[in-house]
């Protein structure tokens, strides 16, 4: 590739450049000679003839040499197929019925557009249940600001409090405890 060192393009450039063109030379071979990258020479061609500029019919390029044909390759021949027999059948995929995960009922259960503010939200139905039901069971005051704050204290332990934080109220009840 050519190495440009001025995009700008000379009168005498843009006229070495349509009479090329005209002579049915490619975008390559004029960037060759006139020192220019291909890209530049047909983005410079597509402007012109944009602007109207210059006339840039082509002169059909006198017809190359047709290629010889290509020789023939002789086709190697497949290997026998094995018999149906030797074939082993894919094994059948197993079909395994899901099992449903039996939810406890709380003994607060309610409907859960008729739960109150200060009832736990733990779903208790199921895939196939219609009875949207909830636990129901009282959420402490002071859980209700926080994160889980939804939830009763045994649904907060079992969805959103972590290791840490269980042991850090294990400790803290057994301090009240022993107190």
């Amino acid at each position: 590739m050519p190495a440009t060192f001025d995009s700008r393009w000379s009168e005498a450039d843009i006229d070495a450049l349509v009479r090329l063109w005209q002579s049915g030379h490619s975008g390559s071979e004029i960037g060759e000679k006139i020192g220019r990258e291909r890209g530049a020479v047909l983005g410079k061609i597509y402007r012109l003839r944009q602007a109207g500029q210059a006339d840039l019919a082509r002169v059909e390029r006198r017809p190359t040499k047709p290629k010889p044909p290509r020789p023939v390759k002789p086709r190697v021949k497949a290997r026998p197929a094995k018999p149906r027999d030797s074939v082993k059948p894919a094994p059948q995929p197993i079909k395994i019925a899901p099992v449903p995960i039996p939810i406890p009922i709380s003994s607060h259960a309610v409907n859960f557009l008729e739960r109150r503010r200060d009832q736990c939200v733990f779903p208790l139905w199921g895939p196939d249940d219609s009875h949207r039901l909830v636990c129901g069971a009282p959420v402490d005051a002071d859980h209700q600001s926080r994160i889980g704050g939804d939830y009763c204290t045994t649904h907060r332990r079992l969805c959103v409090e972590t290791v840490d934080q269980r042991k850090a109220a294990q400790a803290a009840q057994a301090a009240r405890c022993a107190a």
